[in-house]
């Protein structure tokens, strides 16, 4: 893979609307309102994607493939993690979805732990930054 301006930009960009839509979509996930924070911390979670997860998508390949890929949202939120862990700007707390009705259809209200809500910002993050990868090559 070249890696060029675009590639980089693109990276940034994509990662940035993931990370501002998660922090505004996850009561419990909060992002700085600083810009310079909030780029190195999109600067920092770029580069862990593109040098710690291909390594731990080796690691645990076998998991990921007992899982049919579905460990690819554990291994994104360990890199959340380890982003959070060395950088400050990113607050993650417990919290609670409120639930609702449709149509005859209940979703009772959930509680969500820490480590719930890295996993549930890491899966949207993911599916936030594959969306608009798509939308941009289109």
């Amino acid at each position: 893979m070249t890696i060029t301006m675009k590639t980089i930009l693109r990276s940034f960009i994509t990662t940035a609307a993931g990370l501002f839509l998660t922090s505004w979509i996850v009561p419990g996930f909060a992002i700085t309102k600083d810009l310079i924070t909030f780029s190195v911390i999109t600067s920092a979670l770029v580069l862990a994607n593109w040098f710690v997860k291909p390594l731990l998508k080796i690691i645990f390949m076998p998991l990921n493939i007992a899982t049919f890929g579905l460990f690819t949202i554990v291994i994104n939120a360990l890199i959340l993690y380890g982003v959070s862990y060395f950088l400050s700007g990113i607050t993650v707390s417990p919290w609670t979805s409120s639930g609702f009705d449709y149509n005859g259809y209940h979703i009772p209200e959930i509680s969500f732990g820490i480590i719930g809500t890295y996993l549930v910002s890491g899966f949207i993050i993911g599916i936030i930054t594959t969306l608009v990868k798509w939308l941009a090559e289109q």
